[in-house]
């Protein structure tokens, strides 16, 4: 059975052309010893990762994709380790000439990639069809980990227009690139079964389960997460898509409990978010571990207990993550735009949403704006309710409007026409003289500033942005990436040696530090002490189950 996951405009959806990767270890027994004590000790290296091309598309087309494949690759070399003795893979001639449906050419099966993973790339415009991308593993390291080594992925023109593309329509499209590559890697339900604690190599127990016809992914880091994030002690597994049919159920987290993080079956509204949800599921197959890294916030039922996860919508609570009037408009969850409240997709599971129209988005600098009443967007802009106007008589026909937005010390500050307002919880902004209409304070205002993590200009579609940090392609450097560099880089700067406690790294060409949730380490991979709320593990840090201490901790993070 071969694994191919399909990216929709709507969803994102399974496909099954022919064979799944032929070495995929079969069903394994809870508590099996799977890897062994030598190849235990083998040293984490970051990914290497190569793509080839199986057949040629139109130069424009070759170009845009090759574009979010090489941010893709950086991105994610930057942060993710295996287990590497810097090997080659090369095709293996017993697998034929197809790998999922795929036919490689010759040329590219005689070829030995200096990489720990390969994808084969093919573009094509189908317009019948829904998807916008499709990715899924074809090999597997059958030597000793099963870590997938061979995938495929293919992306659809169609439903691309290169004329009109835009930095945050170009930010969106790496982040479907990131995800489909994801898959390759091994986020597949199917694949549960072999995961195995990386420290000990042994297969975890009952690692998924059903309650309530709801299908639940069970592996320690990802319940630690969500329990330390909902504040909820009884989480026992991590609740999948259950909705949209073959591909996008089971292979996605729910996204009624998760909303916007990037491995849910689509967004709801703007871009997705690369929270440590993933990471810790990474780091749960036993394949990878964590570098240095700083995930993306996800506000989405953020401390809201165990009744938002086991009641979600259906709650006596009215949560402000969901909508309870049909066609009423507002500002998404998010602020990042004006929206509507609709039960409108096969993943919505019955609840509603504030769901964002593209022609509105706060976050794109080249949507239309009603004139006369000082509105702004970019990567600083948020939905508001109401609108301020220097012209007497302006109106504004929704009651919603998108304006720039700071916060200091977590206080949320709107800024119009150079003057900056301080924003309350439950109040609002009257306009000084010279100024007309008025500003209501959303409910939440420090819920924006937790948020606070888009990148300026996009990255300039040169990188990919994560917690307010663009991870910018090899020769480009800068808070976003506006700058050449040929040297190797250091968060935003561009330098020529890597700064003391940092290590260089070939494949991104960054400067990385200790290991993740790591306080000091003795190399990019070696963590000596761990940040509080996290214990050490195999030279790694790793997070600890909910507790009193724990919630401190996510707040302080939460806050910086």
């Amino acid at each position: 059975m071969l694994f191919l996951i399909l990216i929709q405009l709507i969803q994102c959806k399974y496909k099954f052309p022919s064979d799944y990767y032929s070495h995929r270890r079969d069903l394994q027994t809870s508590g099996q010893q799977v890897v062994n004590s030598t190849n235990l000790q083998i040293p984490w290296n970051n990914i290497r990762i190569e793509y080839d091309f199986i057949s040629t598309f139109d130069p424009q087309s070759m170009n845009y994709v090759a574009g979010l494949l090489n941010i893709t690759k950086t991105f994610l070399s930057k942060h993710i380790l295996v287990r590497s003795n810097y090997g080659q893979l090369k095709y293996n001639s017993n697998w034929g000439t197809t790998l999922g449906g795929f036919e490689i050419p010759q040329t590219l099966r005689a070829k030995s990639y200096n990489a720990d993973i390969v994808f084969f790339i093919k573009i094509e415009n189908s317009p019948d069809e829904s998807y916008l991308a499709y990715a899924g593993p074809q090999k597997s390291d059958s030597s000793f980990s099963d870590r997938p080594t061979f995938c495929v992925a293919s992306f659809n023109m169609a439903h691309v227009n290169l004329l009109k593309m835009t930095d945050i329509l170009y930010q969106t499209a790496i982040s479907t690139s990131i995800h489909e590559f994801l898959h390759g890697f091994g986020f597949i339900y199917d694949m549960a079964s072999s995961f195995y604690d990386s420290v000990t190599g042994i297969t975890y127990q009952n690692v998924t389960f059903v309650v309530d016809n709801i299908n639940y992914l069970s592996m320690p880091r990802m319940v630690n997460f969500a329990q330390n994030f909902f504040q909820c002690s009884s989480i026992k597994g991590i609740r999948m898509e259950d909705q949209g049919g073959q591909g996008t159920a089971l292979s996605h987290f729910d996204r009624v409990l998760f909303g916007k993080e990037m491995m849910t079956g689509s967004d709801i509204t703007g871009q997705g978010v690369m929270t440590d949800l993933t990471f810790q599921f990474l780091q749960d197959t036993g394949y990878y571990r964590i570098a240095e890294y700083s995930p993306d916030i996800n506000s989405w039922g953020y401390q809201k207990g165990c009744d938002f996860v086991n009641k979600l919508c259906n709650s006596t609570k009215k949560y402000p993550e969901f909508c309870y009037q049909n066609n009423t408009i507002g500002c998404s969850y998010d602020g990042s735009g004006v929206a509507v409240c609709l039960d409108s997709d096969q993943l919505s599971n019955g609840c509603e949403y504030m769901t964002g129209d593209e022609s509105y988005l706060c976050l794109d600098p080249t949507i239309t704006l009603p004139q006369n009443q000082l509105m702004h967007t970019g990567y600083d802009s948020m939905c508001i309710e109401g609108f301020i106007s220097n012209v007497s008589g302006t109106t504004n026909s929704i009651g919603y409007g998108c304006y720039q937005y700071k916060c200091t010390n977590g206080q949320l500050n709107i800024i119009v026409n150079n003057l900056t307002f301080p924003c309350p919880e439950g109040g609002n902004i009257t306009t000084p003289a010279g100024y007309f209409g008025q500003i209501y304070c959303p409910q939440n205002p420090s819920l924006y500033c937790i948020i606070e993590d888009d990148c300026p200009n996009q990255c300039n579609s040169r990188g990919f942005c994560m917690r307010g940090m663009c991870t910018c392609n090899i020769g480009y450097s800068g808070a976003s990436c506006q700058n050449t560099c040929t040297t190797l880089r250091r968060n935003d700067q561009c330098v020529t040696t890597c700064p003391s406690g940092t290590y260089p790294e070939t494949q991104s060409q960054y400067c990385i530090g200790c290991p993740g949730n790591c306080q000091t380490c003795s190399n990019f991979n070696k963590c000596t002490v761990c940040k509080d709320g996290y214990v050490l593990k195999g030279d790694f840090c790793d997070n600890q189950p909910y507790s009193l201490s724990s919630i401190i901790y996510l707040s302080i993070i939460l806050i910086l």
